[in-house]
């Protein structure tokens, strides 16, 4: 069993935040300024080892992998913001690429979700919308993150990347999203098992209840992050795994079944 962490990477400043909130905004803001609602509500929860840290410093990232592997953590899942090709809150993950450091495994999950002042008291202020403008978007998106596919680090099963998308409901058309991404990942020799050599599979399970994919064999594992489990199983919805709890995926002949838990958590920023 596989345990990965939801990682958060808004603990560090950015320009679009100071615009929005005043300089200096991070997540530590937010969590400073929380208050306690009710008779027991431990409020505000400040940090402990690593203090009010941020995550442009290697050290910390370094020391939050330490941490991870020393409480039974074997990953973390990258929050990931891509709007029509502009990055918000990408430097950690950035730089946990180009570094090589920590040596830890980690995923990616696309928080595919219009950022407004909701958590500030103005749920209609948006702040940058997210949009889906089409086939051309999905190539300069997966484009960018082939590079994190290909790491050595990264998350597979069955030697298949695994990718997260938020809300696939939120998508003008999951099941397509989906066959594109397929095929870009087909078109970059991604699905290889480094142990194996190429392998046969062609289910994705949903608990107990499996989907067959049909001849072609699934190339990278997208998983639906945020979204019920009755429509993850819809036809609208159809190749996307059910994997924000967990991610069954059964492989032919000797290979095992592989597990997926994701700790719980939102994509939200506040």
């Amino acid at each position: 069993m596989e345990v990965l962490a939801l990682y958060l990477p808004q603990f560090h400043p950015i320009a679009e935040n100071d615009q929005w909130w005043g300089k200096g905004f991070t997540e530590w803001t937010n969590v400073t300024r929380a208050r306690p609602l009710f008779r027991g509500h431990v409020q505000p929860r400040l940090p402990t080892d690593l203090g009010f840290y941020d995550l442009r410093v290697s050290e910390t990232r370094e020391a939050q992998a330490d941490m991870a592997r020393l409480h039974g953590v074997t990953g973390f899942c990258y929050w990931h913001y891509w709007f029509a090709g502009r990055l918000l809150l990408q430097r950690p993950l950035d730089e946990v690429l180009a570094s090589g450091t920590p040596d830890f495994p980690f995923c990616i999950a696309w928080a595919n979700q219009t950022w407004s002042g909701i958590w500030h008291g103005a749920p209609n202020r948006v702040l940058i919308e997210q949009t889906y403008p089409g086939t051309s978007d999905d190539l300069e998106h997966f484009s960018y993150l082939k590079q994190a596919f290909e790491d050595e680090r990264y998350v597979r099963i069955g030697g298949r990347p695994l990718f997260f998308v938020y809300q696939p409901g939120g998508l003008p058309d999951p099941a397509r999203f989906v066959e594109q991404w397929q095929k870009m990942a087909h078109d970059a020799g991604l699905g290889i098992d480094r142990d194996f050599g190429k392998l046969h599979a062609s289910q994705v399970g949903l608990g107990e209840r499996r989907v067959r994919h049909g001849s072609t064999e699934p190339a990278i594992i997208v998983g639906a992050a945020g979204e019920s489990a009755d429509l993850v199983r819809s036809q609208s919805c159809r190749g996307f795994a059910q994997t924000y709890a967990a991610c069954r995926i059964g492989l032919d002949g000797d290979a095992p079944i592989a597990k997926h838990k994701i700790a719980g958590g939102d994509t939200k920023t506040r």
